[in-house]
């Protein structure tokens, strides 16, 4: 099971090609996440598989 969580959020604002949206929504709609939640936790699993963690796994409260 992958976790993912955030000590404090920020909010960020991206621009993306339409057919992304419609890929995330319907994705989103699949697994029952908001497309927000969706989305985060695409960017930070992208980042973890680089090598770049955004924050230490120990701290990252469990989302199931």
């Amino acid at each position: 099971m992958v976790s993912i969580g955030f000590r404090s959020s920020k909010r960020l604002t991206i621009t993306v090609p339409q057919s992304t949206i419609e890929a995330l929504a319907e994705h989103s709609s699949r697994e029952g996440r908001s497309l927000s939640n969706l989305a985060a936790y695409l960017l930070e699993s992208s980042l973890e598989r680089r090598g770049s963690s955004v924050q230490n796994a120990s701290q990252r409260p469990r989302i199931h």
